[in-house]
């Protein structure tokens, strides 16, 4: 995937993007919504990123596809990709409650979204939770009402070789 000239300048050194799959499951429970997630096929209710883990240099980040499957066809991300995902950052061991409202992390940001797939950049390097809110409209207003929202945590692994 070829990097664009913006994030290159943004971190001063080449690197790659790698990409992850996170399939984000909506099942309509009553009023409200269930969901379930699978990072690159497996069930997981936390997602973790590791540059170590991954054989990352620094200069490398994440590339994560978030997708939604909702057989009802109900729910989609919204149009604006600020209002699709809020992010939080915590430390080392403790995540940050859940954004309730717009919320932005420098290194941890979205790409585009289209309705049913949400791009975002994972920059970050250091160790740390992040607590994140991944926000749904109904299908066919992709300017809101939010009516579902999904809140896990992300584990940043570490920073990756030189």
């Amino acid at each position: 995937m070829q990097q664009s000239a913006s994030v290159q300048a943004r971190s001063g050194a080449p690197g790659k993007a790698h990409p992850a799959r996170v399939a984000v499951v909506a099942t309509p429970d009553g009023d409200g919504w269930r969901f379930a997630m699978r990072q690159d096929s497996q069930a997981v209710d936390r997602l973790d990123f590791s540059k170590d883990a991954a054989g990352m240099r620094k200069a490398d980040w994440h590339e994560i596809d978030f997708m939604l499957e909702d057989p009802s066809g109900r729910l989609a991300f919204p149009r604006d990709k600020w209002d699709a995902i809020w992010v939080a950052r915590g430390t080392e061991t403790e995540a940050p409650d859940c954004p309730r409202a717009a919320s932005r992390d420098h290194d941890v940001y979205p790409l585009w979204v289209k309705d049913k797939v949400l791009r975002v950049c994972n920059r970050n390097s250091d160790r740390c939770l992040l607590s994140f809110a991944l926000n749904f409209v109904p299908t066919g207003s992709p300017d809101g009402p939010i009516v579902a929202t999904l809140d896990p945590i992300m584990g940043n692994g570490n920073g990756g070789r030189a």
